[in-house]
């Protein structure tokens, strides 16, 4: 009997929205970035679901992996008309964010509500 691949997010609908939380607080291993890379990407592509709130309460550690993950996830959301919102992140990796100037192309909120609120 084949086991299911492990999810390594959280998906809950929220009206049209969908409120995606990261289950694990490392986000470094490649294997498990390529894995969340391939759900987040099949919520647009296969899904066709194009308001996705991503809540990163539980992660501690992002790898730049993953962040490029999420560059891309943002040009697939923005392509479909969509939103993409980041909230609940932790300070430490706000700052990657910031001096990448990755703030500026996407939208942070501190809380899950606000980043509801901006869709």
């Amino acid at each position: 009997m084949a086991t299911a691949p492990k999810t390594y997010l959280d998906i809950q609908p929220v009206g049209d929205i969908s409120v995606v939380s990261f289950t694990i607080n490392k986000v470094i291993d490649e294997q498990v970035i390529e894995a969340i890379g391939k759900q987040l990407f099949s919520l647009v592509d296969d899904r066709g679901i194009n308001k996705i709130v991503l809540n990163f309460m539980k992660v501690d550690y992002l790898s730049s992996f993953m962040i490029g993950k999420l560059v891309t996830l943002n040009k697939k959301v923005t392509a479909a008309k969509g939103k993409l919102a980041l909230c609940c992140i932790d300070a430490k990796i706000a700052d990657i964010f910031t001096i990448t100037g990755l703030n500026k192309v996407f939208k942070m909120f501190k809380e899950e509500h606000e980043a509801l609120q901006s869709m």
